[in-house]
């Protein structure tokens, strides 16, 4: 993603965190990490060509700072002529083009952000601070449970 904004910062913080209990186990093995500014497909692509370059296609994996930069990887794992194995991506943002390429049967996963339900919440929260007020109890998630694990929301 883009380490230039606090946004990016924060997303590539979150992921590591998730990631690092399988990374101290030993059963991820990170090879390389590339900021884009602006969250953009053609320097992704870049990005993702010059590691599969670096390491002969030997990779298993990319985790992107959204879907646009994943259709770039994607786009780098077709030039490179990767045919023999399925690279696994993920991205984020539900975007039309990755929902395609998923349905088109490429190793492509998003992350859904509904941005009604975003932005809905955030002008709630804004009307609550310009009139003074603390939102109710309840208002803010502290958590989502997926499958059998809970993970907590840090607030930032």
């Amino acid at each position: 993603g883009d380490m230039s904004s606090s946004y990016g910062i924060q997303q590539n913080q979150g992921m590591m965190n998730i990631l690092k209990p399988a990374v101290d186990a030993g059963k991820i093995k990170i090879v390389a990490e590339r900021a884009t500014p602006g969250f953009q497909t053609a320097p992704a692509e870049q990005h993702v060509s010059s590691i599969l370059t670096s390491l002969n296609n030997d990779v298993d994996g990319f985790i992107m700072g959204n879907d646009d930069m994943a259709q770039g990887a994607i786009s780098a794992i077709r030039h490179a002529g990767v045919t023999d194995k399925k690279i696994v991506l993920v991205g984020q943002d539900g975007s039309v083009p990755a929902v395609r390429s998923m349905l088109q049967g490429e190793p492509i996963g998003s992350a859904y952000r509904n941005l009604f339900e975003e932005s809905r919440g955030l002008a709630e929260a804004t009307a609550y601070a310009l009139a003074g007020k603390e939102p109710p109890a309840g208002f803010y998630d502290k958590s989502l449970t997926i499958g059998d694990q809970t993970l907590p929301f840090l607030a930032t």
